[in-house]
């Protein structure tokens, strides 16, 4: 976490992100995400896709997260990517260009089911 700290640095950033590894059960590297370098003004990147991957990434000041309105509770699978969209509408992000979180990638999880994201998606204000 210090190295996402540093990213607050610049007063105008809301949210630093690092990438992720997935991994498994057994926390065996499965894949390295590295496809994001969006640095700055994100806006138009997180038109494109949610860069940030997954909620365990980002690390946001209360202040950018009060300013957005905080977690959207009514939302199930995308309440993360609408929170990020917010912050980013007010201020910039910060990339730790190093694999600093696990992600466990389980069959039963939420967003390993497509039906169930593809609905949440189709909700999302």
């Amino acid at each position: 976490m210090p190295r996402q700290l540093d990213g607050f640095a610049d007063r105008r950033v809301g949210v630093v992100y690092s990438w992720y590894a997935i991994i498994d059960a057994d926390s065996r590297i499965l894949f390295l995400d590295s496809r994001s370098e969006a640095d700055g003004d994100v806006v138009a990147a997180l038109c494109e896709r949610n860069f940030v991957g997954n909620g365990s990434t980002p690390l946001m000041t209360r202040a950018a997260v009060l300013e957005a309105g905080c977690y959207d509770e009514r939302l199930r699978g995308c309440e993360d990517y609408k929170l990020l969209f917010r912050i980013a509408e007010r201020h910039r992000f910060a990339l730790v260009r190093d694999f600093l979180v696990g992600y466990r990638d389980r069959p039963d999880s939420l967003s390993g089911n497509f039906d169930l994201m593809l609905e949440a998606h189709a909700n999302c204000e």
